[in-house]
């Protein structure tokens, strides 16, 4: 009977160790496969692991194997996309990239390549708007945004593409946001961002925003802004109760607005009151913010 024991303790011990170095083979095979051998290998029974997309997240060259294992995470309810990777800085994969400092950038993705993982990560569902810490002796909150723009000097065109990106996913300009984007050197880049940030630059703002003098206000919390009269266009940012505005025209139901930091777009004339109204108790426009997949 001890000898049956012993047997089985044995098995169940190879069986043991037998997986483990599976899931170590599988983790190598991430660092370093390619989309094809990765794919094989799931296809052969091999299981997605929180373990393995680091691997591959981290070592791996081609953004297709990621695109694999983000997707065979998602059979499994497993949200690779928004993960905390780095507990000490809250990033996730998409803020662990973008966050990176430029010679990492360069060196490890050779710069254009990261506009690829930026791309698989949002195309997966990443929150572009997920704030985390920057990697310095201040615990200061930033944005994806905001940290993209802080390469911009150094690699234009890759940061206005990704600046791009993140919008056409939904990401939505804070004021730290618009405050970085006026404090790019080059005019060009300055200007092409503000603009996409529907912001006026400094330089050719209206004299009521230049002389900010509000003559209206925000009625309610997290109040969309958008970028037409619509509630299927695309949100620039959202205000609170009490935000100063200035209304500059009407059009139907929606008034156009701007704010002291120059940010411009459409607010619902529910939750407008101009300057002399009563105070009214109005709904807020939640709306949808359209996420590109």
């Amino acid at each position: 009977m001890r000898k049956i024991f012993l047997s089985v303790v044995v098995l169940v011990l190879l069986a043991l160790t037998s997986s483990a170095a599976l899931a170590s083979d599988f983790r190598d095979l991430c660092r370093s496969g390619t989309p094809k051998q990765i794919q094989a290998a799931l296809d052969r029974g091999e299981i997605v692991t929180e373990g393995a997309f680091l691997f591959t997240m981290y070592y791996n060259k081609y953004p297709q194997s990621w695109n694999i294992l983000l997707r065979e995470g998602k059979e499994y309810d497993l949200d690779f996309a928004n993960m905390i990777t780095d507990k000490d800085y809250a990033n996730t994969p998409l803020t662990e990239f973008i966050g990176s400092p430029f010679d990492g950038w360069n060196l490890k993705y050779k710069n254009g390549r990261v506009l690829g993982y930026v791309k698989v990560l949002l195309d997966a569902g990443s929150d572009p708007n997920h704030t985390f810490f920057e990697r310095a002796y201040s615990r200061k909150k930033t944005t994806p945004l905001s940290s993209a723009i802080g390469k911009i000097d150094q690699a234009s065109s890759i940061v206005i593409t990704m600046v791009r990106m993140l919008l056409d996913a939904g990401a939505r300009p804070t004021d730290d946001d618009i405050a970085a984007a006026r404090k790019i050197k080059n005019k060009q880049d300055r200007d092409t961002v503000l603009k996409m940030f529907n912001v006026s630059p400094t330089e050719n703002q209206s004299d009521e925003v230049s002389n900010f003098k509000a003559n209206g206000s925000i009625t309610g919390n997290k109040v969309n802004v958008r970028t037409s009269p619509s509630l299927s266009s695309n949100v620039i940012k959202q205000l609170n109760a009490g935000h100063p505005i200035y209304i500059s025209q009407q059009d139907g139901d929606w008034y156009l607005v701007q704010t002291a930091s120059g940010t411009k777009g459409w607010v619902f004339g529910d939750y407008v009151r101009r300057e002399g109204e009563s105070s009214q108790s109005k709904k807020e426009d939640y709306g949808k913010i359209p996420v590109v997949f």
